[in-house]
């Protein structure tokens, strides 16, 4: 499909570095649940980690889960994804990647940004602002679906 992105997933150390920087500790909690990102591997939705922190921490409850997918997703560590589809997806924040969602599916690929080298310069040039970040989203019919339809 093209250029692939890098692993996204950033240091612990790196992660209670940014939470610091907000007067915040990675706490058992924290850490239960961008593991949970972490261990979903792709863009899991908020009911998924919810299963996966339950594994660590049987007490945890959804609520937690979302507070602290916010206080993640506010320290920079983790990125919710508004897609086509009601609920929101998370992933790890790494690497600048830009997204392939599947309107049949709604499986989500990983593109690596290089391959939309110098967009962000030109958009800078035809409206006069600094960009400070950007998201690029694509939106079709993944292979595996386009297969189904051709054996329909």
């Amino acid at each position: 499909m093209g250029a692939k992105v890098r692993s996204h997933r950033v240091s612990d150390g790196e992660v209670a570095a940014r939470l610091a920087r907000r007067g915040l500790r990675l706490t058992r909690q924290r850490k239960a649940v961008l593991d949970a990102v972490r261990a979903a591997g792709g863009h899991p939705a908020a009911d998924e980690i919810y299963r996966r922190a339950r594994r660590v921490l049987p007490q945890i409850s959804m609520g937690t889960v979302y507070r602290t997918l916010g206080v993640l997703r506010e320290a920079g560590v983790v990125q919710e994804l508004h897609l086509k589809e009601a609920q929101g997806r998370y992933e790890e924040r790494g690497h600048h990647h830009h997204h392939a969602v599947c309107t049949e599916c709604g499986r989500i690929e990983d593109i690596a940004a290089g391959a939309f080298e110098g967009l962000t310069t030109r958009a800078e040039a035809a409206t006069d602002y600094q960009i400070e970040d950007h998201r690029l989203e694509f939106y079709g019919i993944c292979p595996a679906c386009r297969a189904e339809r051709r054996k329909a």
